[in-house]
């Protein structure tokens, strides 16, 4: 029998559309790469989980690149958890339904 790991490794990847953003305390955002190619080298090094974390979403008034998600999703094997900019059941079936496993709500749920 395999002994079970205490631990678990969960990468948050900050992201901005399809790209993945660096940042202090939110100033001076940039872009470093496209958050998929990330996801996938944390996948290939058996990360346990990955959390999505649109960033700027509910700054902007946006919904999460849906588009993105699935193909971010396409080669990973894990656990996947999506926030930023979920503001009702319709946009959170939709994100289960392109590749999530869970989705993680913040700000609407505080505004409501």
């Amino acid at each position: 029998m395999k002994k079970r790991k205490n631990f678990r490794f969960i990468s948050r990847l900050d992201i901005k559309d399809q790209y993945l953003i660096k940042s202090i305390n939110f100033e001076g955002l940039r872009k470093v790469g496209y958050a998929k190619d990330y996801a996938l080298k944390y996948y290939n090094e058996n990360i346990d989980e990955i959390f999505y974390i649109d960033a700027v979403s509910s700054l902007f008034n946006k919904r999460f690149v849906k588009n993105f998600l699935e193909m971010a999703c396409e080669k990973i094997r894990v656990p996947v958890t999506v926030g930023g900019g979920i503001k009702n059941l319709d946009q959170a079936k939709k994100i289960l339904k392109s590749g999530a496993d869970k989705i993680a709500i913040n700000t609407a749920a505080v505004k409501k």
